[in-house]
């Protein structure tokens, strides 16, 4: 930290401008980091990015298959490219969520990744987890929604068999309600200078 000071405060030739700028990228912990330096934050401009939106994390996966020769829509169904785009907004972890997918759909034999497999990746919370996290039971949740508890039990399960869309529509969207953060995971840019 002490030379990052040093090459901030350092002057081209006689004139009062600074040598150079220091931009320094990376997770919250850099922030934090930083942060225990008085110092060296009296010379920091921090600026935090929002994760991306859902809309953006689809055109992020489909850039990425493309990239590596495929479809998304061959890869992923649609309710887990669904699932995914609103539940994760860092690029990191999208694509730590579907490299976990797609070698659990090729080791099972399975042509598509299902939402069990992402549940099963661990990148992310399961419906029922999240309920229990936020302290609310099927009955309630299903009540919030203005769905019957048992199509609830199914799609929890991850059984959308003879349930319709319109009430897929309405669990997503309750769900989406309860799960999505004020502010999505943060990437750090930091500017010294």
């Amino acid at each position: 930290m002490e030379s990052l000071k040093m090459l901030t405060e350092m002057r081209w030739a006689l004139l009062a401008r600074r040598l150079i700028s220091i931009l320094l990228f990376g997770q919250p912990t850099l922030d934090a980091r930083l942060a225990r330096d008085e110092g060296l934050m009296l010379r920091v401009t921090p600026f935090r990015m929002k994760g991306l939106t859902t809309d953006e994390v689809l055109q992020y996966i489909d850039v990425r298959c493309r990239a590596a020769g495929g479809n998304m829509t061959t890869i992923f169904n649609d309710d887990v490219l669904a699932y995914i785009a609103e539940h994760q907004h860092s690029p990191l972890h999208v694509n730590g969520v579907c490299s976990q997918c797609m070698r659990a759909a090729r080791n099972a034999g399975e042509m598509k990744v299902t939402v069990e497999m992402v549940y099963a990746s661990g990148g992310i919370r399961t419906p029922r987890t999240i309920l229990r996290e936020n302290g609310i039971s099927i009955h309630k949740f299903a009540k919030m929604i203005h769905v019957h508890h048992m199509a609830v039990e199914k799609l929890l399960d991850g059984n959308d068999a003879g349930v319709s869309n319109d009430l897929k529509d309405k669990f997503r969207a309750g769900m989406s309600g309860i799960q999505r953060p004020e502010a999505a995971e943060e990437t750090l840019e930091t500017q010294a200078g």
